[in-house]
């Protein structure tokens, strides 16, 4: 089934501390827009060189929403990993996403 959205993430899997806890950007982000969307969404995760090991294996167990990761070489960059994760997309609308996001209500997409 093609899904109704493709999600496109660029990350290296960062994580830093929110509310005096531990997180990975990219895994909260992509919790939030499954908790506040309900259409059919598949995530493409472009993933540099840096992206962690134990990020990589959280994404290929994420709930029940289909996650593809795409590696991209060298130097983070933006506009490439973007035009990466979008040639990688099989819905007809893509959302372009930063990592460090978080959704928080029903109705924001």
């Amino acid at each position: 089934m093609t899904p109704d959205i493709t999600v496109v993430i660029p990350s290296i899997g960062a994580s830093g501390e929110v509310d005096g806890v531990e997180r990975v950007f990219l895994a909260e982000a992509m919790a939030s827009v499954h908790r506040t969307v309900d259409a059919s969404i598949e995530f493409v995760v472009v993933a540099g060189p840096a992206t962690p090991d134990a990020v990589r294996a959280h994404l290929a167990r994420f709930d029940d929403r289909p996650v593809r990761v795409v590696d991209i070489g060298g130097p983070f960059n933006f506009s490439a990993s973007i035009n990466l994760g979008v040639a990688h997309a099989r819905a007809e609308r893509v959302l372009l996403l930063n990592d460090d996001v978080e959704a928080v209500e029903h109705g924001w997409l």
